[in-house]
């Protein structure tokens, strides 16, 4: 069941966050977290949450996690409840950032994301595509720093199927139907560098719409997985703060 909560936090007075934050984020939360989550948030391949920054110059900024495995929920909530709130350090930069308590965004089942697609009256075939935070793929051992749409759908569908248990896509056929039938409209696109542990990566964010088409059962599927890319993230390295996006914002 997706959960995306929102963590309010201060920096020491006169420290602006920027979104390279992330990475550090993720550090202090394996510090924080129990040894069974830790054991699962530290597994290799596609991790079961993602997280970024959402910064602000004055007063509060925000952490956003997204919990993608069900198991997880549970436990996550009640690390959230015992230990969410005080002054955590930031051990990369030295100093403690002040943590507000937690508000859950969102917290649905990966069913109701399916049926709010199939079950909807009608169906969107363009959406506006937010990058809240750097965004970048890889392939072929290179970094690819423009969106495409093979790419952007490639991600979401494998992210899908890693943590929808019940709901499985597993179609190649779909996914290319999809990837042929999609088209990057207009974009407000700009070229940022994520800064991760003495690596940059060069990536993208802004706006970008994106639409579809084809058969009703296809745009409701692309409708599915766009929604659930608010939770996942979109693109490397979604959990070190990186790939944060939110659609029709």
């Amino acid at each position: 069941m997706p959960l995306m909560v929102d963590i309010p936090f201060k920096p020491p007075e006169n420290v602006v966050p920027v979104v390279n934050w992330g990475s550090i984020m993720h550090g202090m939360l394996l510090d924080k977290i129990g040894t069974m989550l830790g054991s699962s948030f530290h597994n290799e391949g596609l991790k079961p949450f993602s997280q970024y920054i959402i910064p602000k110059k004055e007063g509060e900024s925000t952490w956003r996690i997204s919990i993608l495995d069900e198991d997880l929920e549970d436990m996550f909530l009640e690390f959230l409840e015992s230990k969410c709130h005080g002054r955590w350090l930031l051990k990369q930069k030295g100093f403690h950032i002040e943590i507000g308590n937690f508000n859950i965004v969102k917290k649905e089942s990966y069913k109701n994301i399916a049926d709010r697609a199939f079950l909807s009256d009608g169906v969107e075939k363009r959406h506006k595509m937010t990058f809240k935070t750097i965004t970048s793929f890889k392939k072929d051992g290179e970094y690819v720093i423009m969106p495409t749409t093979d790419l952007i759908i490639k991600s979401l569908f494998q992210r899908w199927d890693r943590f929808s248990k019940d709901l499985v896509l597993n179609d190649t056929n779909v996914r290319d139907q999809l990837v042929s039938n999609c088209r990057i409209g207009s974009y407000e696109l700009r070229s940022r560098v994520f800064e991760l542990e003495g690596i940059r990566i060069t990536g993208f964010c802004g706006n970008m719409t994106i639409g579809f088409k084809g058969p009703d059962p296809l745009l409701r599927i692309a409708d599915m997985l766009l929604s659930y890319s608010c939770y996942s993230g979109i693109g490397i390295k979604t959990a070190l703060g990186m790939g944060g996006v939110m659609i029709n914002e």
